[in-house]
């Protein structure tokens, strides 16, 4: 790759010059002084910024970024990954308290900033281990499952885990039946109701799942009794098949083989000590519950995301890059480390809030512009 000084015409890469034309030309200085000022005081004057830049060229090189191209122009056109971009919106307000989400009669529960899952993730980014999470990340992109009616025989875990939610999650009957939810994790302790069931029933679940003593066996004839017991009981048996197909879809990745329930129990053993208040299992259920979060659409329009063809390869080149970082453990913390510095102390916060400033300005597009011909001509060299 010809390196790009930011300065000149550039040719087909595009220039430093036009990236910041394409940006400021489509927000004011006051929507990007917010990002800016984050960007200046977390990266660039602790000098985190040279080490994100060193990591990006180096990843670079090792994974030319042609897998990325398709994706970005479906995005710019509005096709394919385009349809997640409303999700994305979405989860910014939700984490801020914005008022744009649009809380329904009954949602009143989920008002206000949700700091406490950006911090969860911010102490797990800082505490787990790199490798294991980027183990994890491509295990879930490369892990392939048998599939009865597939061409070959087989299809990614996370397109058949996915289209297995998206059936679960479109069932009105389960947001009815998390509301009513009833358990409480010590005996003589009172019930706990709805959210704070939800919270308590999920994690054990996790622990059960994260246990050194995990087998298939116990899943299938310990945690899946469990769910039923507390949760398919009080569904019709409509919706109960289709819970049973999604913990079928989510039992075929944890076989020790695949090499999937390491990594995964590694990485929820590690998030789950960091969060002793309920915070990620309490955001889970917001994203069922929440109409305003359009988790019904959400989950169908990732998997057809999934399954496209742009999605492919956008997936493949992931797990390229997530692949060689599970294998490097330096260049793992190095990438961490380049973005923990916009997540910690707080900026987490800031830095949603810095993104729920920019939309609606027509940034992401400039940008997407930018990408395009930077990525487009640059990965042919």
């Amino acid at each position: 790759m010809e390196p790009n000084t930011g300065t000149g015409d550039g040719g087909a890469c595009g220039t430093l010059e036009g990236a910041r034309a394409a940006v400021t030309g489509a927000a004011s200085r006051e929507d990007l002084q917010p990002l800016g000022e984050l960007v200046r005081d977390k990266l660039v004057r602790t000098g985190k910024w040279r080490q994100a830049v060193r990591v990006g060229l180096e990843l670079f090189r090792e994974a030319p970024p042609r897998g990325l191209v398709p994706a970005l122009e479906d995005l710019r056109a509005g096709d394919s990954l385009a349809r997640l971009a409303p999700h994305a919106r979405a989860i910014i307000w939700y984490v801020v308290g914005s008022p744009k989400l649009g809380l329904l009669p009954g949602e009143e529960f989920a008002a206000g900033p949700h700091a406490g899952p950006v911090r969860v993730t911010a102490d797990a980014l800082r505490v787990c281990q790199p490798r294991a999470v980027m183990q994890l990340a491509n295990r879930v992109l490369s892990v392939r499952v048998p599939c009865a009616g597939c061409p070959s025989g087989t299809r990614l875990f996370a397109s058949a885990l996915l289209d297995a939610l998206a059936a679960l999650i479109a069932d009105p009957a389960l947001s009815q039946a998390l509301d009513g939810l009833e358990f409480s994790d010590e005996p003589g302790r009172p019930a706990a109701i709805g959210r704070a069931a939800f919270q308590l029933f999920a994690d054990l679940l996790v622990d059960g799942i994260v246990s050194p003593s995990f087998t298939l066996q116990y899943y299938e004839s310990n945690l899946r009794v469990q769910v039923d017991d507390v949760v398919g009981r009080r569904l019709a048996a409509e919706t109960r098949a289709r819970l049973d197909a999604f913990l079928d879809a989510l039992g075929l990745g944890l076989a020790p083989e695949l090499g999937l329930l390491q990594p995964l129990q590694q990485v929820l053993g590690c998030v789950r000590r960091q969060d002793p208040g309920h915070e990620m299992a309490g955001m889970l259920f917001d994203y069922i519950r929440l109409e305003s979060l359009q988790w019904r659409d959400f989950v169908p329009n990732l998997a057809a995301t999934v399954d496209s063809r742009s999605g492919a390869e956008l997936n493949a080149y992931l797990a390229r890059v997530t692949g060689r970082l599970a294998l490097d453990e330096t260049l793992a913390r190095d990438v961490v480390g380049s973005v923990l510095p916009l997540l910690v102390d707080g900026a987490g916060m800031e830095l949603f809030a810095a993104l729920e400033r920019l939309q609606g300005t027509g940034v992401t597009t400039g940008m997407l512009d930018f990408l395009v011909r930077l990525l487009g001509a640059c990965a042919q060299r």
